[in-house]
C-alpha cells in the first residue's frame, strides 16, 4: 500500500476524520455518516475504505462510489480508495492487488 500512496502523494494518514492535518483517511467504521464521508471527498481528500465487500462495509461502500462527487474509485477487494480527480470522468476500477 506504500507505493499506492506514493504515487497519490499521501504523506500523512489517518483515521480521525476531524484531523484535518491529513490528505487522506483509513475508514474502518460503516457507522460515519456517509454525507460526512463525501464532504472530505469534495474537499480533495482520499478515503480508503478497508474490506469493501465486508458486510459492514458494503452498503457504506456502495453509496460512496454510487455518489456524483467521487470520481475515482479504485477497489482492490481488500481495500478500496474513493476520490475526486479534476478533469476526469466518472470511472470505477476493479483492481487485482496482492499488495
Amino acid at each position: 500500500m506504500k507505493k499506492i500512496l506514493s504515487y497519490w502523494k499521501v504523506e500523512k494518514l489517518g483515521d480521525d476524520i476531524n484531523n484535518k492535518d491529513v490528505n487522506a483517511y483509513w475508514i474502518n467504521q460503516p457507522n460515519i455518516e456517509v454525507e460526512e464521508l463525501l464532504k472530505l471527498v469534495d474537499e480533495g481528500k482520499i478515503l480508503i475504505i478497508d474490506k469493501p465487500y465486508s458486510i459492514k462495509n458494503k452498503g457504506l461502500w456502495n453509496k460512496l462510489i454510487d455518489d456524483r462527487r467521487v470520481i475515482v474509485s479504485i477497489n482492490m477487494f481488500h481495500f478500496g480508495i474513493v476520490l475526486k480527480r479534476e478533469g476526469q470522468r466518472k470511472e470505477d476500477f476493479l483492481l487485482r492487488y496482492l499488495g
